[in-house]
Order: structure tokens, then C-alpha cells, then sequence
């Protein structure tokens, strides 16, 4: 028992000093945003002699921020539904179905997942420019849904494996025609693994810069990271201004992952028992 005790003490210690080491940064970038641009050279580790909170309403103002938040709010949420119906019926299928073609089916579409975006894109723009989707919100929801579908579908062809048969046959002696056992019964059963394709997704997608970079070009449809690209560069040497784009870059992504982060943890725990 006392090992035990010394064990879980020396652990949590651990994991509080781990947490200062993580914090710690997100802090000090903080304190120094809301300083003047003398006291973040003269002082960079103390309180503010005078709270600047004026320098993210300059930044707030100077990016359009809430235009930018509209953009990235569009591309992040927009291609999530079709992304989850399209990868769960379609492995939902390729496990249930089992035949040569689709096993077939099932590697050719994992296998695009080795093929690193960076590699396709010359093609991919110019074919995005033939059809007038470049410098295009709906264009960029489209190459995601693509993109990321085959990646979905890997995860619950995995997870779908485990939900009993039994099940089904039930709700088919019942009454239930194909789409009701899918939606009705077997979707709910995925939950774990569709919350935490969710939150995946959504981090990948708000995060992303280079696709925006290389597909919009007008300001108006700029997403925020490619919006606090262009306003930390032209800020590079203006502190005050730069310390609070970077702040308010980062908090809808810390305010996005607190709210879900159960669901991450749920979903990969759940996921280890199942697999």
C-alpha cells in the first residue's frame, strides 16, 4: 500500500510539473500581449506595469477577425457530415459485404491515404481551376471530403468489425429495412469513434494552411491561420500587436479541445477494448 501511495504521489507530481512545462509558454505569451512595447523588452517575465488590453482590439479590428472566424467555422463544419455518412455507410458495406471486390475496394481506398497531399496538388489545381473552384470556400470543402473520407472510413471499418451481427438480424425480423438498421441501429453503436473522428477532423481542417495558402486568394475568403499569416508577417517587429494575433489564433483550438476532449478519450478507450 505504500508503494503504492508513493507510487501515485511521485505520478501525479509528475504530471502537475509536465503541466507548468505546457502552461508555462501559453502564459508568458500571454502576459506580453497585453504589455506595452517597452515593458516586453524591459520585463518579459513580469506582470504588466499597465494592462494593454486595447492591442487585441487593435488586432480584433486589423484582421476582421470575426469574418476570418466565419470562414474557418465554414470549412471546418461544412464537409464533417459528409465526411461521417459517406465513410460510415461505405465501411459499414465493406465489412458486412464480404466479398474479393470489396476487400479490394477497402485497400484501394487506405491506400490513398500514403499519397501525401503535397504530391497531387499541382493536378488537383489546375483540375480545381478548369471547373471555376479556385479562390472558392466550396472547393476546399470538396478536396476535404475527398481527402479525408478514406481516412474515416479506415476508422470505422475497424470499429464496425465488433458490432454484433446479432443485432441487425434482430432489427430485420422486426421490420426494419437496410437504411433503418444503419441509422437506427448501428450508427448509434459508433458513436465513440465518430466523436473522435470529429474532433480529428475538425482540428485538421481549422488548423490546416497549406491548402488555403495555394486555393484562396481573395481576403474576404481567407481562413484565420492563412489571415494571421499575413498579419504576424506584417507585424513581425510590432510586439504588442503580434503576441495577441497569436493568442487569439490559438484559443478557439484550446476553447474546441477542452469542450471535446472527453469525447478523445472515450473514443480511443473504448476503441483499445473493442480492438
Amino acid at each position: 500500500m505504500r508503494k503504492n501511495k508513493k507510487y501515485q504521489i511521485v505520478l501525479e507530481t509528475a504530471i502537475v510539473l509536465l503541466g507548468i512545462i505546457f502552461i508555462a509558454p501559453v502564459i508568458l505569451v500571454f502576459i506580453n500581449s497585453v504589455k506595452s512595447y517597452g515593458d516586453i523588452y524591459k520585463t518579459p517575465f513580469n506582470l504588466p506595469s499597465e494592462w494593454h488590453f486595447e492591442n487585441y482590439v487593435k488586432v480584433f479590428k486589423g484582421m476582421n477577425y470575426m469574418v476570418k472566424f466565419r470562414n474557418s467555422m465554414i470549412t471546418t463544419l461544412t464537409p464533417l457530415p459528409f465526411i461521417l455518412i459517406f465513410g460510415s455507410m461505405a465501411a459499414y458495406k465493406m465489412v458486412r459485404v464480404k466479398t474479393r471486390l470489396s476487400a479490394v475496394l477497402f485497400y484501394l481506398m487506405i491506400s490513398t491515404m500514403l499519397i501525401p497531399i503535397s504530391v497531387i496538388m499541382v493536378p488537383l489545381m489546375t483540375q480545381m481551376s478548369s471547373v471555376g473552384l479556385t479562390d472558392s470556400l466550396i472547393g476546399m470543402i470538396l478536396i476535404y471530403i475527398g481527402y479525408q473520407t478514406p481516412f474515416t472510413i479506415f476508422l470505422y471499418h475497424g470499429f464496425i468489425k465488433n458490432v454484433p451481427v446479432s443485432i441487425e438480424e434482430a432489427a430485420r425480423i422486426d421490420g426494419c429495412n437496410s437504411f433503418q438498421i444503419f441509422f437506427r441501429v448501428v450508427f448509434p453503436m459508433l458513436k465513440p469513434i465518430t466523436s473522435t473522428i470529429i474532433v480529428l477532423l475538425a482540428l485538421n481542417f481549422w488548423n490546416d494552411f497549406f491548402l488555403p495558402m495555394l486555393m484562396i486568394h481573395s481576403g474576404k475568403k481567407r481562413t484565420l491561420p492563412l489571415e494571421a499569416f499575413r498579419y504576424i508577417g506584417e507585424s513581425m517587429k510590432d510586439w504588442p500587436m503580434l503576441l495577441p494575433a497569436a493568442i487569439l489564433l490559438s484559443l478557439p483550438i484550446f476553447v474546441f479541445f477542452f469542450i471535446f476532449q472527453r469525447f478523445i478519450l472515450d473514443g480511443i478507450s473504448q476503441g483499445a477494448v473493442k480492438g
